[in-house]
């Protein structure tokens, strides 16, 4: 009878060792599906997000575009390119008491000495 017990009890815990391993493979097989939604998931958002990417080069080199940038310039703020005729400069040799050039307002104004910048 104690013998009986004996095998009753290891035949038990054969089968819950059993069990518990059945349950650990499905639950692994489980995570492993679940990784592979996550992995799929994150390919297509990685995939859009080089789309995206791409575009924006696009946009951005349209928008650092010289002849896009001219063009605007030239339209919408009457910029025009600039002609030798319109650069006058005059150097002379300055006085030993040559002070400090005043910048106001983006004109170049010097009191002593004979600078002149035209930029129009």
């Amino acid at each position: 009878m104690g013998c009986r017990i004996m095998k009753l009890k290891l035949v038990t815990k054969i089968i819950l060792f059993s069990l518990s391993v059945l349950f650990i493979k499905i639950y692994q097989h489980n995570q492993i599906v679940k990784l592979n939604y996550v992995k799929q998931r994150l390919e297509i958002d990685r995939i859009f997000l080089n789309k995206q990417k791409n575009n924006l080069l696009v946009t951005l080199f349209k928008l650092k575009n010289p002849r896009r940038i001219k063009k605007i310039a030239n339209n919408k703020f009457g910029l025009k390119n600039i002609r030798f005729s319109q650069i006058v400069t005059t150097t002379t040799f300055f006085s030993s008491n040559f002070k400090k050039p005043n910048v106001s307002s983006g004109s170049l104004n010097v009191s002593s000495g004979s600078l002149n910048v035209l930029g129009v």
